[in-house]
């Protein structure tokens, strides 16, 4: 404690900030060992969650021993290519339709004006 009242000069204003000081990082040391520990906490959950979710995984795969699926990555490849190419279609039309109703409702407004101002 003689060294700390040396450097920090015993008594008066300069042990006054001392004190301060080392409250503040009390302080702030006391809020990072909660955030370290509510941090800990989070990620001991979330472990604790996949571990669960693998032995649930591990316990249903066991259980039953169905066969491995065959998979025909040609047909499943086409399927694919079909389905993405029948939602692009899909979205060319509703492109089409939104055009449509825009440009529709545009001349609309338009009319409207015209008729508002020969009145």
């Amino acid at each position: 404690s003689s060294g700390i009242n040396a450097e920090y000069g015993g008594e008066g204003d300069d042990s006054t900030d001392f004190k301060l000081d080392r409250k503040q990082s009390e302080q702030a040391f006391d809020v990072f060992i909660v955030g370290f520990n509510e941090s800990a906490d989070a990620k001991n959950k979330l472990l604790e969650s996949l571990y669960n979710f693998f032995l649930i995984y591990e316990e249903d795969d066991v259980e039953s021993s169905s066969p491995p699926v065959q998979l025909d990555l040609e047909t499943s490849y086409q399927e694919a290519s079909n389905a993405l190419e029948s939602a692009h279609d899909s979205l060319n039309r509703l492109s089409n339709i939104h055009t449509t109703l825009v440009d529709g409702y545009s001349s609309k407004l338009k009319d409207k004006k015209k008729k508002k101002k020969k009145k």
